[in-house]
């Protein structure tokens, strides 16, 4: 692949161009690493706001009126953004599964078939999520399956 970079300090706003003939998941990766360079996520436990990293996010979940995140050997924090709104601005890593629920593709452990034939994600921090039929193929094209 030929890269090439142009420094120029009068460039308003910042952008990137980029023709290829496949979107892979490495370039993919690339990508979303571009676009979340000014992005940063906080999350609320107690009284303390702690900086969140997104690979280090396994599951989102919205229940009543709150949307918390689980961390990854950090424990659950509360966000303040609706999951509509994260859904739109995360990597493309995370994976929809259900009304309420966004995970992180990288964070899945593994899949279970319910007696019911819908999918369990077994999550690497012991969380579970359940996949609605709704987002069922989806998921299934998103993983590869």
């Amino acid at each position: 692949m030929k890269i090439e970079l142009h420094i120029d300090p009068n460039v308003a706003p910042e952008h990137a161009d980029v023709y290829v003939q496949a979107l892979t998941p490495p370039l993919q990766t690339a990508l979303d690493q571009l676009g979340q360079v000014d992005q940063q996520w906080w999350g609320y436990q107690d009284k303390q706001i702690i900086p969140l990293d997104l690979r280090h996010l396994s599951l989102i979940r919205a229940s009543d009126d709150t949307v918390t995140a689980y961390r990854v050997g950090g424990g659950p924090v509360q966000l303040r953004e609706r999951l509509y709104q994260l859904e739109a601005a995360l990597p493309s890593n995370f994976i929809r599964v259900s009304k309420g629920e966004i995970v992180n593709g990288d964070s899945i452990d593994h899949l279970s078939v319910g007696l019911n034939g819908l999918i369990n994600i077994a999550m690497q921090d012991g969380q579970v999520a359940m996949v609605s039929r709704r987002y069922m193929r989806s998921l299934k094209e998103r993983l590869g399956l």
